[in-house]
């Protein structure tokens, strides 16, 4: 061989091993390379292949085909068993507990990360659990260290325990309870003195006028249909209907948090919406039904009461409704109170919630609430300002286990009442919550109420329930139509000329003078309230609705008699240590 040859070999060598390099490396490396590569050899070359995953091919004549097999397709994972917190033990619901209790959430589920119990009432706790048994205020090697209800004050309670995997699913479930705990204090009553007499003199002259008549009914039954195809959402403050908008916190007093509202700015339906902040506007018409919209991240509430009484004296009465099922949080609710008339209250509310001043003295509560990441409504009964859960509940069932969620369908809730009987449920689905014997109520007539209620809705602990994922939680707007109250007994109803009354303006009109019997119905905050039906002459105290308990910085429900003849008043008071005075949403009531 000559110097040259052995010069060059090397070199075609090295080319050679070069253009092996160029194209074997993207085959060994290139995961979804899927295509052919054609290379020469001289005789008494060697090439080496290497496939990740098997070889397979064919060698005829001058040829060898070789195949690297594709990778086996990567396994799905094994979905997760079904995450839910079933049931409590140590507690139901309404169940009045006191001493020492031990908690324990029971979990369905794999792959546990963590329960989280948030203890909402007059002294709110937070406990997080990481391990089974999963208990309130946790145990050791199993036994309960219980929890010391001594160390709380009596009252209305709620227990939510929310469950997470390690996926980051979660799914919650919540006990109603109250505790007692040694001698308990009487419910604040009204003041026992009697109110002070109204003005001799006669009150200001208005002129004679003929009452408006009930409107809405058709003979012994009530029906709204919430009639309106406006181009733009329209404010709703009927003649016939009690419409009051509340806010908790001082600086939403003049207008409401902003939020998006169902419907567009030109009524178009859902998923379209529009911005509201005013307070007219957070209940509004659009294509022939009722929206109410709220957000409030103190609370927040909007009550809906019908000039009408449903009456089951003489044996079962119907209240039924159609609304919407789509939910955007678990701390925005609907909820219906039937409360005697004498004891109806303009702001209503369960006493472990964060305002106002409790439930009435006496009444029938159904409560839209959270079961496992689901929607149920429970229906308990109120006496003596004592809310019990009636037996036989189907509480950890959810309607959306039968139906899909919707803004824009409205399905029908039905509620049939008696003295003795309760039942609360979809009939459309054939569905119903409760289906129960009571204890007669001993009384057979009441206002109905409807609530829309907000608090702090974009807070995570409401994630659970959120049917609109892709804006996060966050206040909903409620769809409602079609209520009828069967049979129906009206009663009068005379809404003030203004929605509130405040130390720049505190004089308001009526569209008709009180007839007899009537009561002056508003709520109000601030110190010394004072009315004056004659024009600013004389004035006696805004008169308190029996309550539960009166919190100074809480609004409460006012409920006085006013004189026959009165067509205007005039309202004041002294400002409060967080506060300017306030009442709102007056209104004459009489029957």
């Amino acid at each position: 061989m000559g110097a040259a040859q052995r010069i060059i070999r090397p070199c075609i060598w090295l080319l050679i091993g070069s253009l092996l390099t160029a194209f074997l490396i993207p085959l060994a490396t290139h995961s979804s390379w899927a295509s052919q590569q054609n290379i020469a050899l001289a005789p008494g070359d060697q090439l080496t292949v290497t496939c990740p995953t098997s070889m397979g091919g064919t060698a005829p004549g001058t040829q060898a085909l070789l195949t690297c097999a594709a990778p086996a397709p990567t396994a799905a994972p094994t979905a997760l068993a079904g995450l839910a917190i079933t049931s409590f033990s140590g507690v139901q619901n309404g169940q009045t507990v006191g001493g020492k209790v031990a908690i324990i959430a029971q979990v369905a589920g794999d792959k546990i990360a963590k329960v989280v119990f948030q203890l909402d009432g007059p002294k709110p706790v937070a406990f997080t659990e990481k391990s089974a048994p999963f208990t309130f205020m946790g145990d050791v090697n199993g036994v309960p260290n219980g929890w010391d209800t001594t160390q709380y004050p009596s009252g209305d309670y709620m227990l939510t325990a929310t469950v997470t995997n390690t996926t980051g699913q979660r799914s919650s479930a919540m006990v109603h309870f109250h505790i007692t705990n040694g001698s308990q204090a009487a419910p604040t009553a009204a003041p026992t003195a009697a109110p002070t007499a109204a003005p001799t003199a006669a009150p200001t002259a208005a002129p004679t006028a003929v009452l408006p008549p009930a409107t809405g009914g058709n003979g012994n039954t009530f029906v709204e249909t919430f009639d309106g195809s406006p181009a733009t959402p329209l404010a709703w403050r009927p003649a016939n209907w009690d419409v009051t908008v509340h806010s908790r916190d001082a600086n939403t007093w003049t207008n409401l948090e902003s939020m998006h509202a169902g419907h567009g700015s030109d009524c178009a339906g859902p998923p379209a919406g529009h911005t509201i902040s005013a307070y007219a506007d957070a209940v509004f018409v659009c294509r022939d039904h009722l929206m109410t919209a709220i957000n409030a991240s103190g609370y927040g509430a909007i009550y809906l009461t019908p000039n009408q009484q449903v009456d089951f004296s003489t044996g079962e009465a119907v209240i039924s409704w159609d609304m919407s099922t789509a939910r955007t949080s678990g701390r925005d609710w609907v909820d219906l109170l039937i409360t005697p008339y004498q004891e109806n209250l303009q702001l209503p509310l369960e006493d472990w919630l964060p305002d106002l001043n409790g439930l009435p003295r006496n009444a029938i509560h159904i409560r839209m609430d959270n079961a496992n990441g689901n929607t149920m409504f429970r229906t308990s009964v109120i006496r003596d300002y004592k809310e019990t859960d009636v037996a036989g509940q189907n509480l950890f069932v959810g309607y959306e286990s039968f139906l899909t969620p919707d803004a824009a369908r409205r399905d029908t809730f039905e509620l049939r009442l008696s003295r003795t009987h309760v039942r609360f449920g979809m009939p459309g689905y054939n569905f119903f919550w409760g289906d129960t014997a009571i204890a007669d109520l001993g009384w057979s007539r009441g206002v109905v109420q409807f609530g829309h209620h907000s608090y702090t809705p974009s807070k995570d602990a409401g994630c659970a329930i959120n049917q609109n994922a892709a804006t996060g939680c966050a206040p909903n707007t409620w769809h409602w139509d079609n209520v009828s109250i069967s049979p129906a007994v009206p009663f009068t109803l005379l809404r003030a000329d203004q929605r509130t009354a405040d130390a720049a303006n505190g004089k308001l009109s009526f569209p008709a003078p009180a007839p007899a019997n009537a009561f002056l119905r508003f709520a109000g905050i601030g110190s010394n309230l004072s009315v004056s039906f004659d024009a600013g002459k004389t004035w006696q105290p805004a008169g308190l609705q029996a309550q539960s308990k009166i919190v100074e910085e809480h609004f409460k429900s006012y409920w006085m008699p006013i004189p026959a003849g009165t067509a205007s008043v005039q309202m004041r008071g002294n400002d409060w240590y967080g506060g300017p005075w306030l009442m709102r949403d007056i209104s004459i009531w009489a029957q």
